[in-house]
């Protein structure tokens, strides 16, 4: 385990080392937030020097003692004065990984050289998550991908309509709910529109979402229902009624009967699986409105659209905002194929998954 030199008579250079900055949170890159405003994007350390010195250097070791990160502050004679180093969180090998900062805690040391003379500090802090507990983030920069986790809590519950034998089961419709998240919250190369997400840096990320069904640090999810045979049913995922419908097969629409077959409903199951997750992802990263009037462009309550946004005709179709129709923006034949959670909606994730970092007992090991 990292300790501090054991000769404290020679401790004449570093008078404080602490954690630095007023905002002690970090968000991977420094993605904004929804109002656009820039986060930290790392972790601030502070020391003083008493005397001058020549070279500064900082490791972060995690609670095993495993080397995550190292670096030089100076490579040139520092005064005395109060200075502050940085880590971004990534490990040597150029990985950020959110799960690290899930309730952990780390060691980070100080040791700064004056010609012969060694000296070192060393602070233990520990971290969590801020925001959310539902979505892991895994950022590679060398090779540019960010794959994240988000936990969903779907439940099975039955059947509507007048079904004597359901064509899928439950867990047929699982796995299907679970392609519509990865499909239309991915941003990546397999994607005919959207295919990254660019971080302030300008530099340009390929986005995979992965999904895992758990009752443990889930997103609020709905039940899935298998609804045939009887009238159409619309899914809604609000804080007082949760239910995604799988409709299928011969089903009553405003007195009339229509049949609904097994290639379309799976398709519209999966980008309503897609969306319903959507408004809770919404809710944590902008707020009620802009969850429950899709973004501006419906109302509140009812639901209505207000036909402020019109079917885009090439490029991108946001997942999560309902569209109004004219004779020069008709429904496209390829909405689904052409829809996708927007960059800012997907930027969310990243920025929910924003951890904050504090001192724990013991702070200085001596």
């Amino acid at each position: 385990m990292l300790r501090p030199d054991s000769d404290t008579r020679q401790k004449t250079v570093i008078v404080g080392f602490n954690l630095g900055g007023s905002k002690r949170t970090v968000v991977p890159f420094g993605v904004a937030d929804f109002h656009g405003r820039n986060e930290n994007s790392c972790f601030t350390f502070e020391y003083s020097l008493e005397r001058p010195v020549n070279v500064v250097l900082l490791e972060i070791r995690d609670a095993t003692d495993q080397l995550l990160y190292q670096c030089s502050a100076e490579s040139v004679p520092m005064l005395p004065g109060i200075y502050q180093i940085h880590w971004d969180g990534f490990d040597k090998n150029g990985i950020y990984d959110s799960r690290r900062f899930d309730h952990q805690s780390f060691y980070a040391k100080l040791t700064v050289i004056k010609d012969d003379a060694v000296e070192s500090e060393v602070l233990k802090f520990g971290t969590r998550y801020k925001e959310v507990s539902w979505i892991d983030v895994k950022i590679n920069r060398p090779i540019r991908t960010i794959q994240a986790i988000l936990r969903t809590a779907f439940e099975d519950l039955g059947t509507m309509g007048e079904v004597k034998v359901p064509t899928k089961t439950y867990e047929d419709l699982l796995v299907m709910a679970i392609e519509g998240m990865k499909q239309y919250w991915s941003r990546s190369h397999h994607h005919p529109e959207g295919k990254s997400v660019h971080m302030p840096d300008g530099e340009g990320y390929e986005f995979y979402l992965e999904v895992e069904n758990s009752t443990n640090k889930s997103i609020p999810s709905p039940g899935i229902v298998y609804n045939s045979q009887g009238r159409l049913r619309r899914s809604r995922n609000w804080e007082l009624s949760r239910i995604l419908y799988y409709n299928t097969g011969a089903l009553k629409v405003k007195g009339k009967w229509l049949v609904l077959k097994e290639n379309y409903a799976a398709a519209d199951f999966k980008h309503t699986a897609a969306h319903e997750i959507g408004h809770e992802i919404l809710l944590a990263y902008g707020g009620h409105r802009y969850s429950k009037a899709h973004k501006g462009s419906s109302t509140i309550v009812t639901q209505a659209v207000k036909g402020n946004f019109l079917y885009p005709q090439t490029g991108e179709i946001d997942l999560m905002i309902y569209y109004g129709e004219d004779e020069d923006h008709p429904y496209p034949p390829d909405y689904n194929k052409r829809s996708v959670a927007s960059e800012k909606d997907v930027l969310g994730l990243v920025w929910l998954s924003k951890i904050e970092y504090f001192l724990v007992a013991g702070d200085i090991i001596t």
